[in-house]
């Protein structure tokens, strides 16, 4: 009967360690979750107006401002300070979005990534296009080709 408290022991060195190492995968999912909403958000919003020509730059730029608050800041989990700055020229739009994503304070986190906050930036181009040349264009393509 020497053997009756080993699983007790063996217990208490392993429960630390799998609900540590849980924890950091749930974490990692949350900011990778995070980083998808926020590449995704930004490749949104520079799409959104790129074949307007009726709309000036600054209403884009104000529309795609209000827009950014649906597409990103309310599907994040755990990132926080989202910055988005929208340049809107006529030759393209141009989308930055940067935030923070923090990790609770456990020492683990800390000691396997050197810092509590992971940095989530993006930049994202794209160029605006006329689509009545758009068009024109595919047609002299297409008559080349026949």
């Amino acid at each position: 009967m020497e053997l009756k408290g080993s699983y007790t022991i063996e217990a208490a060195l392993l429960m630390p360690i799998i609900v540590g190492t849980t924890v950091i995968l749930i974490y990692m999912s949350f900011f990778l979750h995070d980083r998808a909403v926020v590449y995704e958000g930004a490749i949104f919003l520079a799409n959104k107006y790129t074949n307007e020509q009726n709309v000036t730059n600054q209403e884009i730029k104000q529309k795609l401002g209000l827009e950014s608050e649906q597409v990103i800041n309310e599907r994040v989990i755990c990132t926080k300070n989202i910055n988005t700055q929208i340049v809107v020229t006529n030759k393209e739009i141009s989308v930055t979005i940067n935030g923070k994503f923090y990790f609770p304070n456990m020492y683990v986190v800390n000691t396997i990534f050197n810092k509590e906050v992971l940095d989530i930036s993006i930049t994202k181009k794209i160029k605006r296009e006329n689509p009545v040349s758009f068009i024109r264009q595919c047609i002299k393509i297409e008559k080349l080709l026949n």
